[in-house]
């Protein structure tokens, strides 16, 4: 007393005190000055505690830390509880118990410490100067600092406890199985070594928070076990249940096997016979022998059934039990899961159906490896398509060895590095017959199969469907199309006689024109000559009508060939007007026979298309003798036939031919172009379903409509312009 005095520093230790019947007994007690101004001591204050009272206080701080452990709270509030404790029993304690994380300790409870300066340590690393928290925990030995001030193991601290008046501080190591799981501290705001009553403390306090905590991680531990464990179960769909087999009744249910089952977790541990009641009608009975042989002979069982819901519901389960016996052999307890596999199952049928498909499917279909295309897989309609009689002989041959020898380069350099790249290719391939060598013309399809994972290509798939007898009927259809073309070009021809036939008068009137006049110019001329050589010019003259005449007849006689020539036909540029003024002369003679009078009004510059002149002058000639034969029969108004030519939007021109006779009514409007359907006595009702087919083929239209402002019919047609074509 007499040094705390002198020194002015608080004192604690043991002294004994005699009672009144004489004995001693071994307290605490600990002394505190009060100071005033001028560091004048005024009074000193103290207090005696009990060992005993101290060590009823221990007891019951330990039986309230367990409690709080059973209870489930947290570790920040069972290690809040334990300082509280501390400061409660020792006076001007400040205490702090910190879990070891790693190599860092972390803020665990230190209710008086100042926020700011646990929050400065929270996380602080252990090492050998590391304070006397970080040091304990590196060297795993208590570290005692009666100064920090002073002490070098707080030099990298120093600054901020003294900013906060710590001035000691004891740790301990909590260690209770060897390893450091947290250390305990104990603070104060000036220097001082602990008492024999403290370092009692220290070690009861030290071993009642390694309990608590190792309990509190333990109880964490499982609590984290279980969560993992049920999460485990509902991700898999795995229930887990126990058999309790003395007392014949069930321990233990997980929640996955309530969901499972269809039964309700908040009522009571289900019984054998709930379980019984979810199991399909049919599986039922073959069910409960199972289990009561695996109990019977203490064996695993494992098992595949159905529960069936009271909603209908069919669920496949997959089950598996084992014994669990006692150590004279005796049945204690049955561990069963029951996993539900309904998905898998339904996958499973889901790829049975599709494997079906596959291997019943008229088409080839083979997965090939991507060494050398070698097929792992190829389906009955593939291996009866190449002539293979066993999967065997189709896995002896490479990809390439399928491609017929001519596809062969293109599949190398196009097709296989197309389907790697890209991931598919599919177009007209041939494969080969390995029976006869014979080529086999497919529709070839061609992808990549990626890893679902990785996304890196695994397999080639081919799907392939026999195209031969496609192929075949296209070289049919071929046929027919050439045999219907010579016999639309026969018709045509046909139609070009018999019109021209029509024509034979004028068209001979129009050849003997021309011959009457060379004889008539030929006579002038033999009169000239025998009047002497005086009259060259006038002989000159008459031979120069000759020629005249002669190239007039020809030109009438080559239109007339042209007509009547079979040839095949062959498109040129034409101009639209020349054709015209063609097949108008032609027909003139037609005309004037009639009494009609042919128009025209023509644009300029005369439109340009792509056609046959042939089947173009077929198509006029037609149009124009009808409309004179329509007007020559009709003894009314003008007879005119106007012929025009000009463009039309977009890009095309549109050729009319208008008549003044008795026109069309809407009927024979619709008709007119039907085959074999005809308005003349003699006629055959081509003529103009063979118009519109050569007007369609060069890619035009052909019409017929009534005229608004006077008598008759107007038949039309467009064709595309050629309006690139330089001029």
């Amino acid at each position: 007393m007499a040094r705390a005095l002198k020194y002015r520093r608080s004192i604690e230790g043991e002294i004994r005190v005699r009672r009144a019947d004489g004995k001693f007994r071994g307290d605490s007690s600990a002394a505190r000055r009060c100071r005033i101004k001028k560091e004048t001591i005024a009074k000193w204050r103290g207090m005696l505690i009990s060992k005993s009272a101290s060590g009823e206080a221990l007891l019951v701080v330990e039986r309230r830390i367990l409690e709080m452990v059973a209870r489930g709270d947290s570790l920040a509030e069972i290690l809040d509880s334990l300082c509280r404790f501390v400061e409660g029993q020792a006076s001007g304690v400040l205490a702090s118990i910190s879990p070891l994380d790693g190599d860092r300790l972390w803020y665990g409870a230190a209710p008086s410490l100042p926020k700011a300066y646990t929050d400065a340590i929270n996380g602080m690393a252990i090492g050998p100067s590391a304070g006397s928290c970080g040091t304990a925990a590196y060297r795993g030995e208590p570290v005692i600092v009666e100064d920090i001030a002073s002490d070098p193991l707080w030099s990298a601290y120093c600054d901020l406890a003294l900013s906060h008046s710590l001035r000691a501080c004891w740790s301990t190591p909590v260690s209770p199985q060897g390893k450091v799981i947290a250390t305990f501290a104990m603070y104060y705001r000036e220097p001082r070594r602990p008492t024999t009553r403290d370092r009692e403390m220290i070690e009861q306090i030290t071993n009642l928070a390694g309990v608590a905590i190792q309990r509190k991680l333990a109880q964490e531990k499982l609590q984290r076990s279980e969560a993992y464990l049920a999460e485990a179960q509902k991700l898999t769909h795995t229930g887990s249940w126990a058999w309790d087999a003395r007392k014949q009744r069930v321990l233990y249910c997980s929640d996955e096997m309530f969901r499972i089952f269809g039964l309700d977790p908040l009522e009571s541990l289900p019984t054998r016979k709930n379980f019984r009641q979810r199991v399909h009608p049919e599986d039922r009975d073959w069910v409960d022998k199972r289990f009561d042989r695996s109990l019977r002979e203490k064996v695993d069982s494992f098992d595949e059934y159905r529960v069936l819901l009271p909603d209908g519901t069919v669920k496949h389960i997959n089950s598996s039990g084992h014994p669990i016996l006692d150590e004279d052999g005796g049945l204690v307890e049955f561990i069963a899961t029951a996993v539900d596999v309904t998905e898998r199952k339904r996958g499973e049928l889901e790829r049975q159906r599709l494997a079906s498909l596959v291997e019943q499917a008229a088409e080839l279909m083979a997965i090939a490896d991507l060494s050398g295309g070698t097929p792992i897989y190829l389906n009955k309609a593939g291996m009866k398509m190449v002539g293979f009689d066993s999967r065997e002989q189709a896995r002896a041959r490479r990809g390439i060895h399928y491609i017929f020898p001519e596809d062969r380069q293109f599949v190398n350099e196009v097709l296989w590095p197309t389907v790697l790249e890209k991931g598919s290719w599919s177009g007209e391939m041939r494969l080969r017959h390995f029976k006869t060598g014979d080529p086999i013309p497919v529709l070839y399809s061609s992808f990549r199969i990626d890893d679902p994972e990785t996304g890196q290509p695994v397999n080639v798939g081919n799907v392939c469907s026999d195209i031969t007898k496609l192929k075949r009927a296209e070289v049919e259809a071929r046929e027919k199309d050439r045999r219907y073309s010579e016999m639309q070009m026969e018709l045509a021809h046909a139609n070009r006689v018999a019109t021209m036939g029509q024509l034979t008068a004028s068209i001979a009137h129009e050849v003997i024109q021309p011959i009457a006049a060379t004889v008539t110019n030929a006579e002038t001329a033999l009169s000239w000559l025998r009047l002497g050589s005086s009259h060259l010019e006038e002989v000159q003259q008459a031979l120069t009508s000759i020629v005249e005449d002669g190239i007039r007849a020809a030109e009438v006689v080559k239109g007339i060939r042209a007509l009547m020539k079979k040839a095949p036909p062959r498109k040129d540029r034409l101009e639209v007007n020349g054709v015209i003024l063609e097949i108008i002369e032609l027909a003139r003679g037609e005309a004037v026979k009639h009494g009609v009078s042919i128009l025209t009004e023509l644009a300029d510059p005369s439109p340009l298309v792509e056609a046959d002149r042939v089947q173009l002058q077929q198509v006029l000639l037609n149009l124009i003798v009808n409309a004179i034969e329509a007007i020559g029969a009709d003894n009314e108004g003008a007879k005119e036939v106007l012929i025009s030519a000009g463009k039309v939007e977009p890009s095309g021109a549109l050729v009319a031919v208008q008549d003044s006779g008795p026109g069309l009514d809407a009927v024979m409007l619709e008709r007119v172009f039907e085959s074999f359907y005809t308005t003349k006595p003699t006629g055959l009702g081509l003529g103009l379903s063979i118009c519109r087919s050569i007007i369609e083929a060069h890619g035009g239209r052909l019409w017929a409509s009534a005229n608004q402002r006077r008598r008759g019919a107007t038949f039309q047609f467009t064709l595309p312009c050629e309006a690139n074509i330089p001029s």
